[in-house]
């Protein structure tokens, strides 16, 4: 061991001289390690149709709306993101995907993506109507606006108004995003009221069973109450 030292200690400048050579080439290659890290894009559709106000998930003990539950589920996706994936926000109502935000990085942009969940509402709808179909086909024309590789996560309950049939059934074979699109179901199994609010977002009751089936609640435009609902909103 003391031969060892002494060794050190009589050739330490020429020990030097080789570390500083070498740290130069290091500098000069630039040599880098990849380590695997699996990076997903995201494009997070939200439905925000009046059924999407029913209450009947629990989270925390606590029963809370399927909207509620689906902000939930969004901002743990962006919360379990690595650097360097790219969110993107939309919502879905009546035969319509808008979007909402364009891609951003997720840790560049966390509180912007995280504050953009927190406001989805039923009040972004432009109708009243529910047409999954149609909002299938719309989400692909904005998959291929985006122009990136993704994932859609499409979180809906999958509650149709008015109710598909021979009419108005949209043939889906041609759409092309199969395997970048997931549906996230949100819901209950049983069935539940839906809340029916007005355009202060104030609750004023739920709306009929057979509601969806006419023109009044599936169109949205014919409908109104002075009474006690005013102003009475648009999607209603």
């Amino acid at each position: 061991m003391n031969k060892f030292i002494s060794l050190l200690k009589s050739n330490y400048e020429s020990l030097l001289l080789m570390v500083v050579t070498l740290l130069l080439l290091l500098a000069i290659y630039k040599p880098h390690i990849q380590l695997k890290q699996d990076v997903h894009n995201y494009l997070l559709i939200a439905d925000v149709s009046q059924s999407m106000n029913a209450q009947d998930i629990k989270l925390n003990n606590k029963t809370i709306s399927r909207m509620d539950y689906t902000k939930h589920l969004m901002k743990r996706v962006v919360e379990t993101s690595s650097c360097g994936t790219y969110i993107s926000l939309g919502v879905f109502a009546a035969e319509n995907v808008g979007l909402l935000l364009m891609p951003l990085e997720v840790c560049a942009n966390y509180d912007e993506i995280i504050d953009s969940i927190d406001h989805l509402e039923w009040r972004m709808a432009w109708r009243g109507n529910s047409r999954l179909s149609f909002g299938v086909k719309s989400a692909e024309s904005m998959f291929d606006y985006l122009n990136i590789p993704a994932t859609m996560l499409f979180f809906t309950d999958g509650d149709e108004a008015p109710k598909v049939n021979a009419i108005n059934i949209l043939d889906l074979s041609g759409v092309q995003i199969g395997k970048n699109l997931l549906f996230v179901g949100v819901g209950g199994h049983q069935p539940v009221p839906v809340p029916r609010y007005n355009s202060s977002n104030k609750w004023i009751g739920y709306w009929s069973s057979d509601t969806k089936e006419n023109s009044a609640g599936a169109v949205g435009n014919t409908y109104s109450d002075s009474g006690k609902d005013e102003p009475d909103p648009i999607v209603a």
